[in-house]
């Protein structure tokens, strides 16, 4: 994982710490898949189609996508963020986009957020509460983590300029690149 544009909002010591986070999901979806060995290296959209007891199909489910984003979130960010064609098209502006995200953001307590296209190609904010499944449904980008984890070592309660610094931060131009197959 390369978490250099991290860096700009989060400290050394607190993206270490996150990323111990996601090697312990990884760790838990590892037993899930002794558990399950028809799911070991299957995509989300593989993992939908294979008969299991449906609590534990929509456990494994979650889980994958929630390592997924954790994942996307470490490579969300750049050093130096470039404008976006689809942003501008669709919203008018990054600033635009940015500002909604903000809100979004704003009104959710522990969450992810993430930046996905839709079949259309317009650039979507989603929850990860409200939309579990997303990366089934949409081509997913970006991943925004809300969880006190991800920020409260730096910032404590100061999740505003957290939020700030993270969101100039995304890197806004992966939503142009060419629509990416289903996770």
């Amino acid at each position: 994982m390369s978490c250099k544009a991290m860096e700009k909002f989060l400290s050394k010591e607190n993206i270490e710490m996150h990323t111990e986070h996601a090697k312990m999901l990884s760790a838990g979806y590892s037993l899930k898949e002794k558990c399950y060995p028809q799911i070991k290296g299957k995509s989300l959209r593989e993992i939908s189609r294979i008969a299991l007891p449906k609590a534990e199909k929509e456990g494994v489910m979650k889980s994958n996508v929630y390592i997924f984003l954790h994942n996307l979130y470490f490579s969300s960010f750049a050093e130096v963020p470039k404008p976006s064609r689809s942003v501008r098209k669709y919203y008018g502006s990054e600033d635009k986009l940015c500002y909604e995200l903000l809100e979004r953001a704003r009104a959710t307590d522990g969450d992810i957020l993430v930046l996905a296209l839709d079949r259309s190609g317009m650039p979507q904010i989603l929850s990860y509460k409200d939309t579990p499944f997303a990366p089934l449904y949409y081509d997913v980008r970006l991943a925004l983590d809300l969880y006190e984890h991800a920020y409260f070592f730096d910032y404590g309660f100061n999740r505003e300029s957290y939020l700030r610094q993270a969101i100039a931060s995304l890197d806004l131009s992966r939503l142009d690149a060419p629509a990416e197959r289903g996770h």
